[in-house]
């Protein structure tokens, strides 16, 4: 009797881990969500936090690159690949999205 309360038990927590490993991760909706690596964009420093414009569907050159998104901070490369720039979250004041083309 006891070994079938044991067998229960382990298939029951086995049952409940399968079913929470199974869940899709929520997708974050920060102020980052919107830029991706490899993505070219304008970094301007405002005085009091940094700028990064993204131009939709517009040129590739932009003056630099998206390398890697965090949720606390962003790394951000020249052009010409020679420096690299991590920005926290924190000394970002906006990201600007500009959608080029005809308004819909």
């Amino acid at each position: 009797m006891r070994r079938t309360h044991f067998a229960v038990l382990f298939l029951l927590i086995s049952g409940l881990l399968f079913v929470a490993s199974g869940q899709a991760p929520s997708k974050d909706r920060g102020v980052l969500s919107v830029l991706h690596a490899g993505q070219p964009v304008s970094l301007q420093d405002s005085g009091n936090g940094y700028v990064i414009s993204v131009l939709k569907d517009g040129p590739e050159m932009l003056g630099h690159k998206v390398i890697e998104v965090f949720s606390d901070y962003i790394v951000i490369e020249d052009l010409a690949g020679v420096n690299q720039t991590r920005i926290p979250i924190y000394s970002i004041k906006s990201v600007l999205v500009t959608k080029l083309g005809a308004p819909r």
